[in-house]
């Protein structure tokens, strides 16, 4: 199937206009995903997640919180603890019954 094709006269400040807003928005979204990815400090890590300090050396001490070493610095990627924080998800009531009721079933059980 052929793409439509439409003419349409347009000047030349309106597509420079297109193009520059079209440049701004892009370069704009690629500095956030930039500035997103800039490592934290345990500092900010913690102040981030509202750890104390000594709670925060304790996770990263038994590994169990994501984080890079560099020498004796520790550092965070802000999306790594987004995914981590979101990754111990609690089940609801409905969801647990739910599953409840699907295993007694495939177990030919009754509630």
């Amino acid at each position: 199937m052929m793409e439509k094709v439409i003419f349409i006269s347009i000047s030349e400040s309106e597509i420079k206009n297109i193009v520059q807003n079209a440049v701004r928005e892009a370069v704009g979204n690629a500095n956030t995903q930039i500035a997103d990815e800039n490592p934290l400090t345990f500092k900010e890590a913690m102040d981030y997640l509202g750890y104390s300090r000594s709670h925060g050396y304790k996770l990263t001490s038994k590994n169990q919180i994501p984080h890079s070493k560099r020498g004796k610095q520790l550092y965070f990627s802000k999306s790594e603890l987004d995914q981590w924080l979101l990754s111990n998800k609690v089940k609801t009531t409905k969801e647990l019954d739910q599953e409840a009721a699907q295993m007694l079933k495939s177990k030919g059980l009754k509630r």
